[in-house]
């Protein structure tokens, strides 16, 4: 029983080697074209969270100066009665 436990033990570890082999050369692109379109990619990646970013800090910018003219509005009410 222990000889039969250790042998599907060392199947295991064996097979997930295998698997984590496979993984490792998916990350790791072997050819110039397989680098290039993964460098493609990421640079595509980062310019649509670059576009995002900027349309972010846009909306950030016309929310601050909402807020600025609210409180500006609202000192005006203030004084006013």
């Amino acid at each position: 029983k222990g000889a039969l436990d250790h042998e599907q033990e060392t199947r295991l570890v064996t097979t997930s080697t295998a698997f984590d082999a496979l993984e490792k050369s998916r990350e790791h692109p072997s050819s110039a074209k397989e680098w290039r379109e993964r460098f493609n990619a990421e640079m595509a990646i980062r310019e649509a969270l670059e576009i995002e970013m900027m349309r972010i800090k846009g909306e950030n910018a016309a929310l601050l100066t909402e807020m600025k003219a609210l409180r500006e509005e609202e000192r005006e009410c203030g004084t006013a009665d």
